[in-house]
Parts: structure tokens; C-alpha cells; sequence
């Protein structure tokens, strides 16, 4: 298990809510995930833009997605 600060980020990635409306739901669950997680991640959360952006680096398919 890591430890806060040790390298480890989770990435929230979002789409336009009306496109997806589960990406508010994620919003909301992210949060608790991160705090259940004995990883103790640091977090980010990537607005709509910068998530297609990044989606592509990462090979990201689907909307809303957790990268660890």
C-alpha cells in the first residue's frame, strides 16, 4: 500500500455533463473513493477539455474514467 505523496495520482476524467450525465455522479463518488482506498492518492479531477486531451495519451476510452 502507498502512502500520501509517494507518486501515486488518481485522474478523474469528465465529459460535457450533457453528454454524460454520469460524469456528475463520478464528481460526486470520487471523494469517497479516494478516502476508502489504502492507497491514499493524491487526486485531480480533468474538466471536459483536458480529459480528451489526456484521454489520448493514456489510451482512455470511456466517459467518466478513473486513472490510477
Amino acid at each position: 500500500a502507498g502512502a500520501a505523496g509517494d507518486g501515486t495520482l488518481a485522474v478523474l476524467f469528465t465529459d460535457e455533463p450533457h453528454r454524460c450525465p454520469e460524469a456528475w455522479d463520478a464528481a460526486v463518488i470520487f471523494p469517497e473513493l479516494l478516502k476508502a482506498t489504502p492507497l491514499a492518492p493524491r487526486a485531480a479531477v480533468l474538466p471536459p477539455d483536458e480529459s480528451r486531451t489526456a484521454a489520448r495519451q493514456f489510451g482512455v476510452r470511456k466517459y467518466p474514467s478513473i486513472l490510477v
